[in-house]
């Protein structure tokens, strides 16, 4: 009888041994709260990073090393959108247009919270 219950046994061992998902973690893009959908810009994202994980006054230098790393590149207007400078009582992120591949390169870090559309994208 002990015998019939070994493969039970390596089939539960293996089970535990298997990751549960090969693919990354991707933060979550939240839809649009917004009453007014029209005032939200196309492409344009709001990036809430998770606090305590990158220093606000490099902000600039982390997004840069995301995209050096997944090889993608911005374009001249998605970098003159950018907006690093934030209150951090209010939230801690960056914001701007971001293309399919940007966004993409972005929402594998395991430093960002989750991504929004950007309705709320400050003005310079």
């Amino acid at each position: 009888m002990f015998f019939n219950l070994i493969p039970l046994f390596i089939f539960f061992a293996y089970s535990l041994a298997v990751p549960f998902s090969s693919s990354p973690r991707r933060a979550p893009i939240r839809r649009s709260i917004t009453p007014n959908a029209r005032s939200v810009a196309p492409d344009a994202y709001i990036v809430s990073i998770k606090a305590n994980t990158v220093d606000p006054a490099n902000r600039g230098a982390w997004l840069n090393k995301v995209l050096n790393t997944a090889g993608v590149f911005m374009a001249t207007e998605q970098t003159s959108s950018l907006r690093l400078e934030w209150n951090e009582t209010i939230m801690n992120g960056i914001a701007g247009k971001f293309s399919a591949d940007v966004l993409d390169a972005i929402s594998l870090q395991p430093e960002v919270e989750f991504i929004e559309p950007g309705a709320f994208l400050p003005e310079v």
